[in-house]
C-alpha cells in the first residue's frame, strides 16, 4: 500500500502530460486518484478499478511505477492490444517486454512505446517522411501533416462552446477558452507572474535569463522573440506588407499601420491619468508622462547629457559621430534626422501643405507658418491698442 501511494504521488507529478486532453478529463482523473479503493498488500494482480481508465491515463500510471522500479505494479498497465480479451489478460500477467523503456541514443530520454521513440528521434535526425499533397511541404509526424492540411482546406473542427468560434487545432481552442475562464496555469518561477499560455511564459522568462536565441543572418543581431526578428529583418529587405486602405501607404509593421489609421479616424485611445491629454499612439503617451515625472532615463555616453525620449538621444548622439543616415533621393544630400529630410524634400516637390488662416498664404514648413501668423496677431493687437487713442485725440 505504501508503494502504491508513492506511485500515485508520481502520477500527480506527471499530470502535466495531460495538457492535450480536455480540462474536465484531467480534473476527473485527479479527483479519482484522491478516492482510490483499498488495495491489498502484497499486490498480486491488477485491481478491477483500473478498467475505468483510458489507455493514455494508464500509460502515465505505468511510467510512474517504472520510475519507482516497481515492475509488478507496472505490469498492471499493459500495452494496447487488438483483442479486448487479450487486453484483460495482459493486465494480470507481468511481462518484461511490457515494462521495458525505449531509450533515445542521442539524448537518453526514455519512452514506453517504441513508436514514440521513433517519432522523437526525428528531432535529432531532421527526418520528415510525410509530405503534403497540396504544397509539397514535409513533416516529421502524421499529426503535424494533418494539422497543416487544414490550412489548405480551411477546416476548423474545434468549436468554442461559449462564443461559437472555430479553430483548426485543439491546442488553439484550449488557449482560447482561457479568455472566457480567466485561467492562467503557467507561472514564472522567478517572479511568480502567471500566464494563460506556455509560449508567453517562455518569452517572459527570457526577461530574467536575458536569452536571445533568434539571430539575424545579415547583421548577426540577436533577439529574444522570433516576431521581433521578423520585424527587424524588414529593415534589410525593405519589405512593407501592411497597406493602408485609405491612402495606400505601406508599412513594415502591423502595429504601425494601426497607429497610422488613427490619423484618419481621429481616435486617441491612450489617456494621461495626470492631465487627461489623449494620444493616438501608446509610445507617445509613455513619452508624455515623463513631462510630469521629470524622468530622463537615457544618457549620452559622450557628454553625459540626459534625455526623456530614446529617439532624442539617438539623434543627439549623431552630433558626436557626424552620422547622417537619411539621404535625399533627388540631390543625394544627407541628414541626421528624418524630419529634416522630409522638410528638405518639399524644396524639390514645391509642396506647401501649411496654410495661414488669416490670408490663406501657404508654407512648406510648419514653423514658418507659425512665424507668419504671429505677424497677423501682432498687427491685429496693435490696431486694437491704437484705436481708442485716436478716438480720445479727436475728443480733445
Amino acid at each position: 500500500m505504501k508503494k502504491l501511494c508513492l506511485i500515485l504521488i508520481g502520477l500527480c507529478s506527471s499530470l502535466s502530460a495531460l495538457e492535450n486532453y480536455e480540462g474536465a478529463a484531467a480534473l476527473a482523473l485527479t479527483e479519482s486518484v484522491l478516492t482510490l479503493p483499498y488495495v491489498p498488500n502484497p499486490v498480486t494482480e491488477a485491481p478491477s478499478w483500473l478498467s475505468d481508465y483510458k489507455e493514455p491515463e494508464l500509460m502515465i500510471m505505468k511510467q510512474s511505477a517504472l520510475l519507482l522500479s516497481d515492475e509488478k505494479i507496472a505490469s498492471w498497465f499493459s500495452e494496447p492490444s487488438t483483442s479486448s480479451a487479450q487486453e484483460i489478460e495482459n493486465k494480470n500477467i507481468p511481462s518484461k517486454s511490457k515494462t521495458h523503456l525505449h531509450q533515445c541514443e542521442f539524448c537518453d530520454k526514455c519512452f514506453v512505446q517504441k513508436v514514440h521513440l521513433t517519432n522523437h528521434k526525428r528531432i535529432h535526425t531532421g527526418e520528415k517522411p510525410y509530405q503534403c499533397d497540396s504544397c509539397g511541404q514535409y513533416f516529421s509526424q502524421t499529426a503535424y501533416l494533418t494539422i497543416h492540411k487544414r490550412t489548405h482546406t480551411g477546416e476548423k473542427p474545434y468549436q468554442c462552446e461559449t462564443c461559437d468560434k472555430f479553430f483548426a487545432q485543439k491546442v488553439h481552442l484550449t488557449n482560447h477558452k482561457r479568455i472566457h475562464t480567466g485561467a492562467k496555469p503557467y507561472q514564472c518561477e522567478t517572479c511568480d507572474k502567471f500566464f494563460a499560455r506556455k509560449s508567453i511564459l517562455i518569452n517572459h522568462q527570457r526577461i530574467h535569463t536575458r536569452e536571445k536565441p533568434f539571430q539575424c543572418e545579415i547583421c548577426e543581431k540577436c533577439f529574444a522573440h522570433k516576431s521581433t526578428l521578423i520585424n527587424h529583418q524588414r529593415i534589410h529587405t525593405r519589405e512593407k506588407p501592411y497597406q493602408c486602405e485609405t491612402c495606400e501607404k505601406c508599412f513594415a509593421h502591423k502595429s504601425t499601420l494601426i497607429d497610422h489609421k488613427r490619423t484618419y479616424s481621429g481616435e486617441k485611445p491612450y489617456k494621461c491619468e495626470t492631465c487627461e491629454k489623449c494620444f493616438s499612439v501608446n509610445s507617445s503617451l509613455t513619452d508624455h508622462k515623463k513631462i510630469h515625472t521629470g524622468e530622463k532615463p537615457y544618457q549620452c555616453e559622450t557628454c553625459d547629457k540626459f534625455f526623456a525620449i530614446k529617439s532624442h538621444l539617438t539623434v543627439h548622439a549623431r552630433t558626436h559621430t557626424g552620422e547622417k543616415p537619411y539621404q535625399c533621393e533627388i540631390c543625394e544630400r544627407c541628414f541626421s534626422e528624418t524630419g529634416n529630410l522630409t522638410r528638405h524634400k518639399k524644396i524639390h516637390t514645391g509642396e506647401k501643405p501649411y496654410q495661414c488662416d488669416f490670408c490663406q498664404k501657404c508654407f512648406s514648413q510648419k514653423n514658418n507658418l507659425k512665424k507668419h501668423e504671429k505677424l497677423h496677431i501682432l498687427s491685429t493687437g496693435a490696431a486694437a491698442v491704437t484705436a481708442p487713442v485716436m478716438e480720445s485725440e479727436e475728443n480733445e
